[in-house]
């Protein structure tokens, strides 16, 4: 006959399968959204299988009806947490990288002095040109809010892009090096717990498995000091970007990880080391307190995420005009009057850089003079900056290199080739990155700014 924590086992056992299992397959579904892009989707599903893992565990021990052999709790709880830490470490290593450099992009062009610079071209395409000489920026080219002060604090402004710490080595947070790395550190988990295996007697297999005092022992030794150095790591990496404020919302994401991490080793910790906790094991339902932090991971890493990119759905913006509108709204009137007005687009500018797409704005304005210099400009001079926007915005591997379609970008460069240009070159360029800047980072930036209202004819208050 079986009791009541067993009836709860075989309840809550599907119920927890049927969970992880459906918002998986969401999380997973919505992964090409720039909201789950920047949060390592595999690497994070990953950490979600582990997560469902220990938690099936949890809900095992929770039946009398069936023991668990201590060899499974070694092994899924030593293997699964280090998946979990990696994870955590990983996606803050990107994030610091991915904000670090798109801050290094914003910061060099808000102090490029184009009425100064001398630009030579050496390209396949395209002989030397000789000095150039732009237009006088405008006044709001090297705005700066007080709020925003602190991209200037933490990058020297006559460093160029390419010769920023982040960007020279960006491949450190690549996803094949992180891959690589993650790889060999679990390779070393598993072969202290083969260690762990051959020597260990509560833990054993074979003559006789053990079943009792499984989290007790010295064979838990190693999970607590790994436990601590991962916590250590996490800890540097907070104080690393503490400063920064993307505009997904992973940050906030990788905070509440790591101190649900802390909470739960300081639980373990206790459970380990204390008589009157041991005391408690195997059937004691104090370990499965931990199961609410799992469940806290899974809402943090999955559930949330989703829940964000769905409410940043493409579909869902209204592009339509209405001037009924009192308020900037999420419309393309409201979006075309933040390109136009000084002081608005150089708050979207900055947003950007937490949206890590900044370039994107950059390539804009590049083309909106473009069209003045090629009005008012040289031949010379017009066709050296038509040269300078190639090589730094489509190019490729260019340093602020945007997403173009293959056709627009083929149809400029036969331009290029030719040493030939018109007026309207760019345009539709900067057509396809207004679209996408409209459909993903307008959203992101009103939503950001729901407390503020924008009216149309007091811009300045933003």
């Amino acid at each position: 006959m079986l009791d009541v924590p067993s009836i709860l086992a075989c309840t809550f056992g599907p119920l927890w399968l049927v969970f992880c299992a459906c918002t998986n397959w969401a999380f997973w579904f919505r992964r090409h959204s720039p909201c789950i892009k920047y949060r390592s989707p595999t690497a994070t599903l990953l950490a979600a299988l582990m997560i469902f893992l220990v938690g099936a565990l949890y809900i095992l021990r929770w039946s009398r009806q069936y023991q668990i052999p201590c060899f499974i709790s070694l092994w899924i709880t030593q293997f699964s947490f280090p998946v979990i830490y990696c994870v955590v470490i990983c996606r803050s290593v990107r994030l610091l990288f991915l904000y670090r450099i798109s801050e290094a992009k914003l910061v060099a062009a808000l102090h490029t002095r184009e009425d100064h610079a001398i630009r030579l071209f050496d390209t396949s395409k395209s002989k030397k040109m000789k000095q150039v000489h732009f237009p006088e920026p405008s006044p709001t080219d090297n705005m700066i809010y007080p709020s925003d002060r602190i991209f200037m604090d933490v990058q020297d402004p006559n460093v160029p892009v390419e010769k920023n710490w982040f960007q020279r080595y960006q491949k450190l947070a690549a996803v094949h090096f992180l891959k690589m790395t993650v790889g060999c550190i679990l390779a070393l988990h598993i072969i202290v717990l083969v260690i762990i295996q051959c020597f260990t007697t509560r833990a054993s297999i074979y003559p006789n498995m053990g079943f009792t005092e499984c989290f007790s022992g010295w064979e838990w030794i190693p999970h607590q000091v790994f436990s601590v150095i991962y916590n250590i790591i996490i800890l540097i990496l907070f104080i690393a970007y503490r400063d920064v404020t993307d505009g997904f919302r992973v940050r906030s994401e990788l905070i509440a990880m790591g101190i649900i991490n802390s909470l739960m080793d300081v639980f373990f910790f206790f459970y380990y080391d204390e008589s009157w906790a041991n005391r408690l094991d195997p059937n004691s339902y104090l370990i499965n307190v931990a199961f609410l932090y799992l469940f806290t991971f899974q809402y943090q890493m999955i559930i949330k995420p989703t829940m964000i990119a769905q409410i940043y759905q493409p579909t869902s913006i209204v592009n339509t005009r209405s001037s009924k509108k009192p308020h900037l709204t999420l419309c393309m009137e409201s979006f075309d009057f933040i390109l136009q007005s000084s002081y608005l687009m150089e708050q979207f500018k900055l947003f950007a850089t937490k949206d890590f797409s900044v370039e994107n704005v950059l390539f804009y304005q590049r083309c909106l003079k473009f069209r003045q210099i090629a009005e008012e400009g040289t031949g010379s001079c017009i066709l050296a900056e038509a040269f300078d926007i190639y090589d730094v915005f489509i190019a490729y591997e260019s340093h602020l290199m945007i997403n173009l379609n293959g056709r627009t970008r083929q149809d400029i460069e036969d331009l290029l080739y030719q040493n030939s240009y018109h007026v309207n070159m760019f345009d539709e360029a900067a057509e396809e990155i207004k679209d996408l800047l409209f459909r993903n980072t307008f959203p992101r930036f009103l939503q950001g700014k729901r407390h503020t209202q924008f009216d149309w004819d007091s811009p300045t208050q933003v």
